[in-house]
């Protein structure tokens, strides 16, 4: 996506499969976030310092792993 993110229109334009590439890559690493194009994430209190570090983690590896799969 280039630019800056405006509008409704502006989120249309992001690339789909690579954002449902990762969620559905996010899953192999046990976190489950529906994999759906332009679906939010939620944090809350109930989350620990542990469970965000965990996220992280996970989304480097599924990126990762999307991104390799598209070279």
């Amino acid at each position: 996506l280039e630019g800056p993110v405006e509008s409704y229109d502006d989120l249309l334009r992001n690339d789909v499969d690579l954002f449902v590439g990762y969620r559905h890559e996010l899953m192999r690493e046990g976190i489950f976030e529906l994999p759906l194009n332009l679906k939010r994430s939620h944090f809350s209190y109930a989350h620990t310092d542990d469970d965000v570090d965990r996220l992280l983690e996970a989304t480097e590896a599924a990126v990762g792993r999307v991104l390799e799969a598209r070279a």
